[in-house]
């Protein structure tokens, strides 16, 4: 089978006593051969982001309103992965995320990550103005940074972003329009 790109949209509950009736949509892409792989890995990432969001409150899934819709079929040349580093001003590492960051990428954020941090940097700027997608495990590696540097994204798309408050750290992260609005930001504090 050729494989496609899917999107898993997963209805859920909360035990949460502000909103006990409430019920959210995860919307998870995925890279499958099919919709029942889709489906499976699609409740994978799901469960990896709620590990990752690190809340206390029980998350129940509505499994019969589960919608599995396929967004492209084969390889998207558009959205390969690629990480480059740079350093835009002393004391400050960069890093430009595009395509797709998902567990085939986390080693090579893993190691751009790690080397800004070895680097002295205070600050880590992460460009994600051309992501399409993050997964759980890539936000895990940013959340990780935050105990030895200050970590700042630019550009973070509407999709990312979603995410990032589904999980509740979406104010973990100072967000700036463009590198020079992060590095404006930083001026002063370095």
């Amino acid at each position: 089978m050729t494989p496609g790109r899917y999107r898993v949209l997963i209805p859920y509950t909360e035990d949460h006593p502000d909103h006990p009736f409430k019920v959210f949509d995860a919307s998870i892409e995925v890279d499958a051969t099919s919709p029942k792989e889709a489906e499976k890995l699609g409740m994978a990432e799901f469960r990896q982001l709620a590990e990752v969001s690190g809340t206390s409150w029980n998350r129940r899934v509505i499994r019969d309103r589960i919608r599995i819709e396929e967004i492209a079929g084969g390889t998207i040349e558009a959205e390969r992965f690629r990480v480059d580093s740079f350093s835009p001003a002393p004391g400050v590492a960069a890093c430009r995320i595009s395509g797709i960051a998902d567990a085939h990428a986390m080693p090579d954020i893993q190691r751009a990550t790690e080397e800004a941090a070895a680097s002295g940097a205070t600050a880590l700027i992460i460009d994600l103005t051309s992501a399409a997608y993050m997964n759980s495990s890539c936000i895990g590696l940013l959340i990780g940074r935050l105990d030895q540097m200050q970590v700042l994204l630019v550009g973070t798309p509407e999709k990312i972003e979603r995410v990032f408050k589904m999980l509740g750290i979406d104010t973990l992260f100072p967000t700036y329009r463009t590198v020079n609005d992060a590095l404006r930001s930083l001026s002063g504090k370095l």
